[in-house]
């Protein structure tokens, strides 16, 4: 259509052709590139939409000039469709994202960069939801729970592994993740540990994080040894095996491993790059979830779960759980209550042993074929663990923690 506006003769009309398509083709990639990269961080979305419909508006102008017979009457349609463009771009509130709630709770402010609008909501709870996409991201603790505010404190969970294995006690450790950021301050109350390497994908989830977090948790982005990455998980993974880097525990802390994107930090191939990633002797937590089980299986010897609890462990160590103990270096993090709940951290825990004939029906997670990213292939990967798990024909052994 274009060429024809231009061209009173055929003689003409393929070089305006050409002409065109190279415009249209090198502003499309300036335009991505320039919007995604700069624009929303600079300015935002909503302002980068009224400068795109500012633009488009002058270019129509500088079309309308250019119009050759016999389309000259098209000039007042185009005109006018500018006009209204215009005229939509001035009326939206620069608010916009506030007017928004999310799970009856009023957003407060947003952060928006290269990866997208953040909304910051504060709860009547212990933590700010920060929200990508309209669904919970991230959150922040505002403060520690009280009784009743039910709150499974990783600081508790790793400890778990750390006394089933008396052995283990890692120094180096790589979080995928960012998440709440308490199991990362809960990690450096630990003597033994040197090295925290967190890995979060959105600058803004950690932005929020930052902003919002009550002073304690804000320490660990001043702790010496804790380094924030902000880069893709598994991307951070083989770019650590090409320096021949090693952790003693690594955690893939991602809730929801099913949104398009995640899926891929829980397949085959990605837990092979997870167990070369390893020292001998190490540990691998992920969620607990059926599909992880299986699909973690693939490459790891053992994997066991602390009867309902937050994650399954993988090693190829397989720990003797006859030697499992509390050692002092670790017993302040079962003494002490855990968050939200009452009572003392149990003398006795149920540790359930896991096996791929657990989950015959349970499917496995590969590149080519990413079953949590496709719900309706495979329901189950949405349950939790309790769920899923618990519900399982296992055997729970009895391991005393003295």
């Amino acid at each position: 259509m274009l060429t024809r506006l231009f061209t009173e003769g055929i003689g003409v009309a393929g070089r305006h052709f050409a002409e065109i398509l190279a415009a249209t083709t090198l502003g499309n990639v300036i335009g991505a590139f320039v919007t995604g990269i700069w624009l929303f961080e600079a300015i935002g979305t909503v302002s980068t939409l009224k400068l795109l419909i500012a633009i488009t508006a002058v270019a129509i102008a500088l079309v309308l000039f250019g119009i050759q017979r016999p389309f000259k009457h098209m000039r007042g349609a185009a005109a006018g469709l500018s006009a209204v463009a215009v005229l939509a771009a001035l009326a939206i509130p620069g608010d916009y994202y506030k007017r928004f709630s999310v799970d009856g709770f009023q957003i407060s402010s947003v952060v928006e960069g290269k990866n997208g609008v953040v909304s910051v909501v504060p709860t009547d709870r212990f933590f700010t939801l920060a929200a990508m996409f309209r669904t919970e991201s991230g959150l922040a603790m505002t403060r520690f729970p009280v009784e009743g505010e039910n709150y499974e404190a990783w600081r508790v969970n790793m400890a778990e592994a750390m006394a089933l294995d008396p052995g283990f006690r890692p120094k180096r450790i790589l979080v995928i993740g960012l998440g709440h950021a308490y199991g990362i301050r809960a990690m450096l109350d630990f003597p033994f540990v040197e090295e925290v390497v967190v890995v979060e994908i959105s600058d803004e989830i950690a932005d929020v994080v930052k902003q919002t977090s009550f002073a304690e948790i804000g320490t660990i982005f001043d702790d010496p040894r804790v380094t924030l990455v902000l880069a893709d998980g598994r991307r951070y993974v083989q770019k650590a095996l090409g320096r021949n880097d090693r952790f003693d525990l690594i955690q893939v802390r991602i809730n929801e491993p099913w949104r398009a994107g995640a899926s891929n930090l829980f397949t085959v191939e990605f837990f092979a790059s997870l167990e070369r990633l390893l020292n001998p002797g190490g540990y691998v937590a992920v969620r607990a979830m059926a599909s992880h089980v299986v699909t973690g299986l693939q490459m790891f010897d053992t994997a066991f779960w602390v009867s309902d609890h937050v994650h399954v462990y993988f090693t190829n160590a397989t720990p003797n759980l006859d030697d499992a103990a509390a050692a002092p270096e670790i017993a302040g993090a079962f003494g002490a209550p855990i968050p939200g709940q009452s009572g003392q951290k149990p003398e006795v825990l149920h540790v359930v042993e896991l096996s791929l004939d657990d989950f015959a029906d349970s499917r496995i997670n590969t590149d080519d074929w990413p079953i949590l990213e496709y719900s309706i292939l495979d329901k189950a990967a949405r349950a939790s663990d309790r769920q899923l798990l618990a519900n399982r024909p296992l055997e729970l052994l009895e391991v005393p923690v003295n």
